[in-house]
């Protein structure tokens, strides 16, 4: 269930549809809610009951002056009232002649059930679980007035057949259960079935992986140095350009119709949460902030990877994940940062640095400092690992939403997925037989226990992750070890894969980057599967290798050799033949 349900007023509820939903003419509720099973609404309707998703149904709020009515009452006939005990029909005169009455029979009388509404929609509940979110939701809109997201204008003057969207409320309390929790709220457009979208760029760039782990790397290798996370509260109404679509609408939420004019309606004129395109406006607005402020410039393989131009301005390398920023950076480069982020007035919170006592959060991982190095673990995410079921099963999503009766092809592919996610990050030892699962698309039993293998191994090794040491500067060098499986699939195609690590003179490595995927084209001997291995680990060590003298001389790198390891003897066998 929502946790927006309980305890909700409510004597009926009004149906919400979107888009091209099939149904002509106009609204003509509210209709009646006859019961609700997990996340299935049954409504009456006027040619019978129908089932909608949860989602798309809402409260129908009255006015506070109208008078509640029991819709849950059946109508009574407005004749005398009838002694309780005795029969409805009213008594026949008895014949004169008759000595005897004759007896009759009392109709058998039904048991009456009390018949009411779940908890959370009895009228006797008066308290409403909106009502602690109610200061947070005014603040949410009023903050969105003076930033000039949206105007309101009046129905009347939005052309004919413009799509008008709904928006909601995401409530959440912050810190649960500490002195510091606050109720937050986020306004929200549901525009999930915008048509719009495709004509329009909706991709918006995130920091690569391996970029995340050169970022580690650098951090233990560079003295004078330090690591800080930079976090931007609501980072899409900051963005700078306005939106390219000048007819966007929404309307108000039913919980603040009462602070806007009747007949009225909000325009969108600035990115929003829930806009298709939103992501990028605020990309530009972050990525020029740092291009133009603090005079950085773009790596050669990730947009989001960026280092300062100028060493009289201090050293700093920026990973942009959205609305979070890993920073290493000096003391010189770091206030210049702190004093162009507030001449900007761009909302953020304070700057955590990472300290052996304060780990960082960062994109779904844990960064941790100790005195062997710095430590990439996501403990948290390998405990939402479960175990594939060989029928059909209910399933909870990390947020406590639970799906009913899934198939095991959904927990498998789900649970493939969140899995492949870990390994993409911190846990190399198991992307091969992940992504030997992804090419599975009717999963057997056999199939699923191999999976469930590799997804308790991960479930018992939640602490297991990446870990950074420091090298030597004056040795480094990047080393590729390729390796392939000649038509080990199913489909006897081959595996190629490879690891690349950035070691010293010492033999002292980190791991910056792997990959175990399936062979794209057809191999007809195991040297050529070899070779497909070599080609595809040396690409992405050449953009490494680029990317790092790129910025070498900022950092007084001296240039660095790029090595490969090979792993079979097909290579020399070739050769000698």
């Amino acid at each position: 269930m929502y946790p927006e349900m309980p305890s909700i007023r409510v004597t009926a509820l009004r149906l919400r549809l979107e888009g091209n939903t099939g149904y002509a003419g106009e609204w003509k509720g509210p209709y009646k809610l006859l019961s609700v099973d997990g996340e299935t609404c049954t409504i009456q309707f006027p040619n019978g009951p129908k089932q909608f998703r949860i989602t798309v149904v809402r409260p129908y709020y009255k006015a506070p002056d109208e008078n509640d009515q029991n819709t849950d009452s059946e109508h009574t006939n407005e004749g005398p009232e009838v002694p309780s005990g005795t029969n409805s029909t009213p008594p026949t005169p008895q014949d004169d002649e008759s000595d005897t009455p004759t007896p009759q029979a009392r109709p058998a009388q039904r048991p009456q059930r009390n018949r009411q509404l779940l908890a959370w929609y009895r009228d006797d509940l008066i308290q409403s679980v909106f009502a602690q979110f109610d200061q947070s939701q005014e603040k949410e809109i009023n903050g969105l007035l003076e930033n000039g997201v949206f105007e309101v204008v009046k129905v009347d003057d939005i052309p004919e057949g413009t799509r008008i969207f709904n928006s909601w409320f995401v409530n959440e309390i912050k810190n649960p259960g500490t002195d510091k929790a606050f109720e937050k709220s986020r306004l929200v457009v549901q525009a999930y079935n915008d048509k719009g979208k495709e004509i329009i760029l909706t991709q918006s760039p995130t920091i690569q992986r391996c970029s995340q782990r050169l970022l580690l790397c650098l951090t233990t290798c560079i003295t004078n140095t330090h690591l800080f996370l930079r976090d931007v509260t609501q980072a899409y109404v900051q963005s700078t350009t306005p939106l390219a679509r000048n007819n966007f609408y929404i309307r108000t939420p039913p919980e603040l119709v009462h602070l806007f004019p009747p007949g009225t309606i909000l325009k969108v004129v600035k990115p929003l949460y829930g806009i298709p395109e939103a992501g990028n406006h605020w990309f530009r607005t972050y990525h020029v902030h740092h291009t133009d402020k603090l005079n950085m410039t773009t790596s050669t393989y990730d947009p989001c990877l960026l280092h300062c131009i100028d060493q009289s301005q201090g050293f700093g390398i920026v990973g942009m994940q959205t609305d979070d920023t890993l920073i290493l950076a000096d003391n010189a480069f770091a206030n210049r940062e702190e004093n162009e982020i507030k001449r900007a007035n761009i909302l953020c919170k304070l700057r955590e640095k990472l300290t052996p006592s304060n780990p960082l959060k960062f994109n779904g991982g844990l960064i941790a400092e100790d005195a062997q190095g710095i430590t990439l673990t996501q403990e948290r995410t390998c405990k939402l690992i479960r175990s594939v079921q060989d029928r059909h099963a209910d399933t909870t999503s990390s947020r406590g939403k639970v799906r009913k009766d899934v198939s095991p092809q959904e927990q498998y592919v789900a649970q493939r997925a969140l899995g492949a996610y870990i390994a993409s990050v911190s846990q190399p030892e198991a992307s091969f037989d992940l992504s030997f699962a992804a090419q599975i698309t009717n999963p057997e039993k056999d199939d699923i226990k191999s999976l469930n293998k590799r997804l308790q191994w991960q479930l018992d090794n939640a602490e297991r992750g990446l870990r950074f040491v420091r090298l030597d500067l004056d040795s480094l060098r990047l080393v590729i070890f390729v390796d392939s499986c000649f038509a080990n699939n199913k489909d006897f195609s081959s595996q190629i894969g490879f690891v690349i690590v950035l070691s010293d003179a010492a033999n002292n490595a980190n791991i910056v980057h792997w990959s175990s995927i399936k062979c794209k084209r057809v191999t007809r001997s195991v040297l050529a599967s070899e070779l497909y291995a070599m080609v595809h680990g040396f690409d992405s060590a050449a953009s490494i290798k680029s990317n790092q003298q790129q910025r070498s001389f900022y950092i007084s790198l001296s240039p660095f050799p790029l090595l490969s390891a090979l792993t079979r003897r097909a290579y020399t066998n070739a050769s000698s033949n």
